[in-house]
């Protein structure tokens, strides 16, 4: 499935997120994306997020997104705590970021960019329930991945869903980008 954002005028950037449930609808063959639910709010997008993350306190593995490094390492604390439960974390975003030993994951640096799926807010899992928070960030270009998420000039369009059509391809995408990018 082509998980790129589209790109429109700024003003109606919020609305691309109909055109990847339109392909969604498309890939997977039915209307109904049961369990699925679209928003426009940072803070659930938050509550979402550390859901999942308390998911992971039992082991798993789980695909998330950072955006770049900076992130991850503000999550260090987090993240040590995850993977010390023995979860198995695939992270991505631009950079390299420094961590210490006690985070140990498979970081997948990128290229920057601003509308493709892997570059973006994401959190994907089937362990103990099959559940993906997805986001992207539709803010100016070049305030892209910086500042946090109650920063007033920061936008975001995703969904939740625990649809295991959905997270599976979600993984099968997140996957086959792991594949092209040696994990550093």
């Amino acid at each position: 499935m082509d998980w790129t954002y589209p790109t429109t005028q700024a003003d109606r950037r919020a609305q691309g997120i109909a055109v990847i449930a339109d392909r969604l609808v498309a890939e997977i063959g039915d209307p109904r994306l049961s369990g699925t639910r679209f928003t426009y709010d940072a803070s659930e997008m938050l509550r979402a997020t550390r859901e999942i993350e308390d998911t992971q306190l039992a082991g798993g593995r789980l695909w998330v997104g950072f955006q770049n490094a900076s992130k991850i390492e503000y999550e260090a604390e987090r993240y040590a705590r995850i993977t010390a439960a023995g979860s198995r974390v695939v992270a991505f975003g631009t950079g390299s970021p420094s961590l210490p030993d006690d985070v140990r994951l498979d970081w997948i640096g990128l290229e920057p960019t601003t509308d493709r799926l892997e570059n973006q807010w994401f959190l994907v899992t089937t362990e103990p329930e099959p559940i993906a928070f997805v986001s992207w960030e539709v803010s100016e270009p070049d305030r892209f991945g910086q500042g946090g998420i109650g920063d007033a000039d920061k936008r975001f369009v995703g969904f939740v869903t625990d649809d295991r059509r959905v997270v599976g391809e979600l993984i099968s995408y997140l996957d086959g980008v792991a594949r092209q990018v040696a994990p550093r």
